[in-house]
């Protein structure tokens, strides 16, 4: 049987520029995203782990209040079988305007299961649950993907 056992890490830097229009005008947002990253593998255990932030120059229309969003994303997958395998996932954010105090976590965890049928065909079942800011958590999704790639 093969088997890894290895890490590696990695950064990012991306600058870009988003238009957010309205009814009335187009506004420009300018943006830097730096970021973070690690990965693991131990036999059949997969680990990744992300964490970045954004700043935005006016990222809500209307406003040209500066702003930040910290992201982080978590994502632990296992090799049950060759054919099947589990996956969990975290992905959380939150975004802070000018001198406002950071708002509350943004964060969605989701359970996958994948099947390999083909080498060419996955069947994946999807189920996630997560809250917005300042919410309560709930149910946020449940789906079935079938993919054949040619």
């Amino acid at each position: 049987a093969w088997r890894d056992r290895s890490v590696s890490f990695g950064a990012s830097a991306y600058n870009g520029r988003a238009q957010i229009s309205t009814e009335t005008a187009l506004q420009d947002d300018p943006f830097t995203r730096v970021g973070v990253d690690g990965h693991a593998i131990y036999d059949d255990l997969s680990l990744d782990l992300v964490a970045m932030r954004e700043w935005h120059d006016s990222p809500i229309a209307g406003d040209s209040t500066d702003g930040y969003v910290d992201r982080s994303y978590a994502e632990l997958t296992w090799v049950a079988l060759p054919v099947v395998f589990p996956t969990l996932r975290f992905e959380g954010s939150t975004a802070t305007q000018g001198d406002d105090a950071p708002s509350g976590l943004d964060w969605v965890s989701v359970l996958c299961v994948t099947g390999v049928v083909r080498p060419n065909v996955l069947l994946r079942a999807k189920v996630g649950v997560g809250a917005e800011a300042e919410e309560e958590h709930g149910f946020h999704f449940a789906t079935l993907d079938y993919s054949a790639a040619f």
